[in-house]
């Protein structure tokens, strides 16, 4: 039988603003057969998505080039998230998986409907919620909003909600995710991460 190796894409953050396609493919290509590059630009940050024939190789790109220098600037670099709408249990959505498979989403019945709203309101009378885990990040640069962050932190986690506010004199927020491997890759990426704007430097980033 025939052995397919799944491929796997990486996430390189902090380029500098004039990196090429052709410059990452190069600096990736020494670790593995690189299938594709895409670079993006947010407000704080210049990144790429950099995809390789199998994991083995990703995880040596990952390993050898993070916390690196690149054209005089240090690259982050991390397994990148799968695409697609996810749950908080980091699966794909019922509708998401139905339309990929083909299939329609089934329709509830109006009773079963009705008995699920009733569920739903005993289960939130009972006191019943659903698990979150927080996030504070404290040093943001004070022209920098809660839009902005999230952006950043959606690269390494499903994060739900994020609320900014000013503690001391100093640009703060919350960062609320669904999941423990979400929150601590988030912290892990963001916790002395340098940032550029007004009034910034290295954000901290700890556990609530």
């Amino acid at each position: 039988f025939c052995s397919v190796m799944q491929s796997k894409k990486i996430w390189i953050g902090g380029l500098p603003s004039d990196t090429t396609d052709g410059e990452v493919e190069r600096l990736c290509e020494k670790y593995g057969k690189v299938i594709d590059v895409h670079i993006r630009t947010s407000p704080r940050d210049r990144f790429a998505f950099v995809q390789f024939e199998d994991d083995a190789q990703a995880d040596d790109a990952i390993r050898a080039l993070d916390q690196t220098k690149f054209n005089h600037c240090t690259i982050k670099v991390s397994t990148a998230n799968p695409a697609g709408p996810r749950g908080p249990d980091r699966r794909p959505m019922r509708g998401d998986r139905d339309r990929r498979n083909g299939s329609r989403p089934r329709r509830r019945s109006p009773s079963r409907r009705r008995n699920s709203r009733t569920r739903s309101i005993r289960r939130s009378r009972s006191g019943s919620r659903r698990k979150v885990f927080r996030l504070k990040v404290e040093g943001m640069p004070d022209d920098m909003d809660g839009p902005e962050l999230k952006e950043i932190a959606s690269n390494f986690g499903s994060v739900s909600f994020v609320s900014t506010f000013r503690e001391r004199g100093v640009n703060c927020a919350t960062i609320e995710l669904g999941t423990e491997d979400d929150a601590r890759h988030v912290q892990k990426e963001l916790d002395n991460r340098r940032i550029s704007g007004t009034g910034g430097c290295r954000l901290s980033c700890f556990r609530q």
